[in-house]
């Protein structure tokens, strides 16, 4: 399984919110989006401004924003996204649900990528 091993708090920063990506890291002060804001990353991030996006724009950065939460790839995204098609109901629910009792399945069947790929926090929300 292909998996981003970059900077992940540059992609939540890109995304201009928290995406839970660090764990713990992303609770504290030391998150990179409490420290910086929405400032988006890389050499020119800072003097960036933000143009509003209208939608096209608007649906990549929510598909992109998925894409890495649940940590997968376009054609895998993509395969999710054709099951929901042929299935009843909205069908951005139906891509969330297929991503994450999948990912929620993967992780289960074997303990030792439970610790390695990160979970959305959604999963692991006690509070409720």
């Amino acid at each position: 399984m292909a998996r981003y091993r970059g900077p992940v708090c540059r992609l939540c920063r890109r995304e201009g919110a928290k995406l839970f990506l660090k764990g713990d890291r992303c609770f504290k002060a030391s998150c990179p989006i409490e420290k910086r804001g929405t400032q988006p990353p890389g050499q020119h991030g800072k003097d960036a401004r933000r143009a509003k996006l209208i939608g096209y724009g608007e649906q990549l950065r929510e598909k992109q924003k998925v894409k890495r939460i649940y940590g997968i790839l376009e054609n895998q995204f993509r395969g999710y996204y054709e099951r929901a098609l042929r299935q009843k109901g909205v069908t951005g629910e139906q891509v969330a649900g297929n991503c994450s009792s999948d990912d929620w399945i993967m992780s289960c069947s074997d303990s030792d990528l439970l610790l390695t790929v990160p979970r959305p926090a959604s999963l692991f929300d006690t509070d409720t």
